[in-house]
C-alpha cells in the first residue's frame, strides 16, 4: 500500500505543472519507488506527458538518471509516433476532402491539429477518431477502401461507430464514427457538427470540435461511454490529465456551468462534477469551486483514488457496477422518457433486453471488463 502510494505520488507530482513544488522535488530525489511509478505511468500512458510536463517546468535534473533517460526515450518515440498519426491523418483528409467531404476530427485526432499541450509528444494516441455522416458512409468506404484499408471490427446497425479500419505499417487504425457516444441523446451528432470549427491547414478541409463540446465528449467518453468507467469508481490518468489540460488552455472557452446543468438533465451532474474534483486534487487544476463540492462528489472521488491505489478492486465490483450502468438514469431517461416511475422503467428495460438477449450474452455483459 506505502509503495504503491509512493509511486502513484511520483506519477502525480509529475503530471502537474509546478511538478508538486519543493515536496514533489523532494520525493523525485528521495524516492525508491521509480519501478513502480514507471509501471503505473506506463498501465496510464502518461510517460511521455510526465516528461513534457517536468521539461516545461525545468525539473528534468530531479530525476534519477535512468528515469529521466527513460521518460525522454519514450516521448522521443512519441513524437514520432504522432508526427506519423499526422501524416496519416493528413492523407486521409485529403482523400475525403476530394469526395467533397469534410470530416470532424475527434478525442486524441484532434490534439494533431490544436494540441493543448503545446508538446507534440505528450499525449499517447491510440487511433484516429474521423466523424462523418451516415450518409456519407458508401463514400468514406471508398475512400478508406482505395487507401488500402481493410476492417479490423465492423460493428452491428444501430452503433455510434461504424468500425475500425487498418492499413499495413500505418502507426493507427482509422475509427469511423457516425455518432459520438452510445447514447447519442447525451451528445448528438448533429449538435457537435453544427458548432464545429473549420480549420483550414495545408490545404485541408477538417473541423474540430467547438472547445464546450470538445470537453463534454471527453467526459462522457472517459466516465459514461463505452466501459463506464464512472460507475466502476475508476479513473485513466492519461484522460484525467488531459481534462485538465484542456480547461487550462480552453478554459475562458468553456462555461462549465452551463455542461453541469445539461448533464444534471441526465441525472449526470455528480459525474461531472467528480472529475473535476479529481482533476483538481490529483493534478492540481483550480476551477474555483473548492469550498462546493457535493458530498457525492466527495465520495466519488475517493473511490477513484482507491481504485487507482488497489486496482484489483476493480473485477470484484464489475457485475454491479456493469448491472448499474446498463440500468443508468440518463439510459432510462433517453430510451423511455419521464413517464411512469424510474423502476418500473428499470423493468421493462430488462425485459426488453432479455427478450433479445440469450442469459450467456447477458452473463457476458454482466463481466464485461473491455
Amino acid at each position: 500500500m506505502i509503495a504503491r502510494r509512493q509511486a502513484l505520488a511520483l506519477v502525480l507530482d509529475a503530471l502537474r505543472p509546478d511538478g508538486g513544488g519543493e515536496a514533489g522535488a523532494e520525493r523525485r530525489r528521495r524516492s525508491d519507488a521509480w519501478a513502480g511509478a514507471l509501471a503505473l505511468a506506463n498501465a496510464h500512458y502518461v510517460v511521455p506527458a510526465m516528461h513534457a510536463a517536468l521539461s516545461a517546468g525545468g525539473r528534468l535534473a530531479e530525476l534519477p538518471a535512468d528515469v529521466a533517460a527513460y521518460l525522454a526515450h519514450l516521448h522521443g518515440c512519441n513524437v514520432a509516433r504522432n508526427a506519423a498519426l499526422r501524416a496519416q491523418a493528413d492523407e486521409l483528409v485529403a482523400a475525403l476532402n476530394r469526395k467533397g467531404l469534410r470530416p470532424v476530427l475527434l478525442k486524441g485526432a484532434v490534439g494533431l491539429y490544436a494540441d493543448p499541450y503545446r508538446d507534440p509528444g505528450a499525449r499517447m494516441n491510440r487511433d484516429i477518431d474521423v466523424l462523418l455522416p451516415a450518409s456519407a458512409a458508401p463514400a468514406a468506404l471508398g475512400v478508406l477502401e482505395a487507401l488500402d484499408y481493410r476492417p479490423q471490427a465492423l460493428y452491428p446497425a444501430g452503433h455510434h461507430a461504424y468500425g475500425d479500419f487498418v492499413r499495413p505499417g500505418a502507426p493507427g487504425a482509422v475509427d469511423l464514427h457516425f455518432e459520438l457516444v452510445d447514447c447519442a441523446h447525451l451528445l448528438p451528432a448533429r449538435e457537435l457538427v453544427a458548432e464545429a470549427v473549420a480549420v483550414d491547414q495545408d490545404g485541408l478541409d477538417v473541423a474540430l470540435p467547438s472547445p464546450m463540446h470538445r470537453v463534454l465528449h471527453h467526459l462522457l467518453h472517459a466516465q459514461i461511454h463505452h466501459l463506464g468507467k464512472y460507475y466502476r469508481g475508476v479513473l485513466e490518468l492519461r484522460q484525467l490529465h488531459e481534462f485538465a489540460t484542456l480547461m487550462r488552455r480552453c478554459g475562458g472557452a468553456v462555461d462549465g456551468a452551463a455542461i453541469a446543468r445539461r448533464l444534471e438533465r441526465w441525472r449526470l451532474g455528480t459525474a461531472f462534477e467528480a472529475y473535476r474534483l479529481s482533476a483538481c486534487r490529483l493534478l492540481g487544476w483550480d476551477d474555483g469551486a473548492a469550498a462546493t463540492w457535493s458530498a457525492a462528489a466527495r465520495l466519488q472521488h475517493a473511490r477513484s483514488v482507491l481504485m487507482l491505489l488497489y486496482p484489483g478492486l476493480e473485477a470484484a465490483i464489475l457485475p454491479a457496477a456493469n448491472l448499474y450502468a446498463a440500468f443508468a438514469a440518463h439510459r432510462m431517461l433517453g430510451l423511455y422518457g419521464e413517464e411512469g416511475r424510474a423502476l418500473h422503467r428499470r423493468f421493462a428495460h430488462g425485459r426488453r433486453y432479455l427478450r433479445k438477449a440469450t442469459a450467456a450474452a447477458a452473463a457476458r455483459r454482466l463481466f464485461k471488463a473491455q
